[in-house]
């Protein structure tokens, strides 16, 4: 196993991930629209992808596809390793560099937080 799913996994203990092969290489954003398609069969939010040349790794969790589905405008959540409770400000999560993201909004400011980071309150 790599050590990017050995990070993740420290913080989602139920993450799971699933190779892909494909016969020619795509754009990221091809690649972004992959995993959005394929997420739904793994029964998962994908929290994190890699792409490869012609390889798609897609790190997802079952338990945070419950935690994010819907409509997360408002949700209280934490900062990991932190004591700053703030607001999602964003309608649903999405990519920014093969990372799940969320904007949020802690005190004065309003940012793209990474989920993994992120403890709901």
């Amino acid at each position: 196993m790599n050590n990017t799913f050995n990070e993740i996994k420290k913080s989602i203990p139920d993450l799971e991930y699933a190779k892909l092969n494909y016969s020619y290489i795509m754009s990221r954003g091809e690649a972004q629209e992959k995993v959005e398609a394929t997420e739904k069969l793994l029964g998962g939010l994908a929290v994190y992808y890699e792409l490869t040349g012609k390889r798609l790794r897609i790190y997802y969790s079952p338990a945070l596809g419950k935690e994010w589905g819907g409509n997360i405008v408002g949700k209280k959540v934490r900062l990991a390793g932190t004591n700053m409770v703030g607001e999602v400000t964003s309608e649903k999560p999405y990519f920014i560099s093969g990372s799940r993201c969320v904007r949020c909004q802690f005190g004065e400011d309003n940012d793209a937080y990474d989920i993994t980071n992120l403890e709901s309150v």
